[in-house]
C-alpha cells in the first residue's frame, strides 16, 4: 500500500508545480521601476484562485499520505526497538495493528 501512496504522489507533486508555473506565467508581473513585480494572489480572477485552491488541497492530501507512511515506519522500528525473547512476532504485535491502521486509514 505504501509504494501506491508514492505512486500517487510524485503526479500530484509535478501537477502542482506545473499548473502554480502556468497560473503564475497567465496572471503576468505588474511593472514597476525595477522591472517587475508578481501580481498580488487578491488580484488574480476569481477561476485562477479556485484552481490554485483545489491544487494545495490535493498537495495536502498527497503530503498526509507520506505522514501516513512515515507513521508505518515508525510502528515498525518501534517494534524492533521494544523486541525480547518473549515477545510476540511482528504479525501479531500491537505494532502491527497500529500500522495496518494507518494503512488503511488513507
Amino acid at each position: 500500500m505504501t509504494q501506491f501512496i508514492y505512486l500517487l504522489g510524485l503526479p500530484v507533486y509535478a501537477i502542482q508545480g506545473i499548473t502554480v508555473a502556468y497560473i503564475k506565467y497567465q496572471v503576468g508581473f505588474l511593472p514597476v521601476e525595477m522591472g517587475g513585480y508578481p501580481v498580488p494572489y487578491t488580484s488574480w480572477s476569481p477561476s485562477h484562485v479556485r484552481l490554485i485552491t483545489i491544487i494545495y488541497y490535493l498537495k495536502a492530501l498527497g503530503w498526509s499520505g507520506e505522514g501516513i507512511v512515515h507513521l508505518e515506519e515508525l510502528a515498525f522500528w518501534v517494534f524492533l526497538i521494544h523486541l525480547k525473547e518473549n515477545s510476540p512476532p511482528w504479525f501479531k504485535s500491537t505494532f502491527f495493528q497500529v500500522r495496518y491502521i494507518f494503512c488503511f486509514s488513507f
